[in-house]
């Protein structure tokens, strides 16, 4: 065992990390900067992590307008199975002079995604 102090917290310290120990400081001042480094890498880490989920979050403005987007695609797509019915419904009226069902559209698959 040593008589510094600082010698017996510098085994805590490597043991709490890789504990490898293959080229320990040997100074106070040199023990000091790695203990300093120990703490200020995963603190620096820690921020840029911060700021990069800061950064890729909607604002509520942003989510407002992807919102409405996603609406604006699912009225769109709507209307477009909206007049694949009516269209097949219409030419079924046409051409056999009598009224297809939607339930008989329907179960042909006309209306939905292919």
């Amino acid at each position: 065992h040593s008589e510094y102090w600082w010698d017996q917290m510098w085994v805590t310290i490597t043991q709490g990390t890789t504990g490898y120990g293959g080229s320990p400081p040997e100074t106070h001042s040199g023990r000091f900067a790695a203990v300093l480094m120990m703490f200020l890498g995963p603190l620096t880490v820690s921020f840029m992590t911060a700021t990069t989920t800061r950064n890729i979050t909607l604002s509520a403005e942003e989510q407002r307008v992807l919102n409405n987007l996603d609406k604006n695609r699912y009225e769109a797509e709507l209307q477009k199975c909206a007049t694949s019915m009516l269209q097949y419904w219409w030419r079924g009226l046409r051409h056999s002079k009598r009224q297809v069902s939607f339930s008989h559209a329907f179960s042909h698959g006309i209306g939905s995604k292919n």
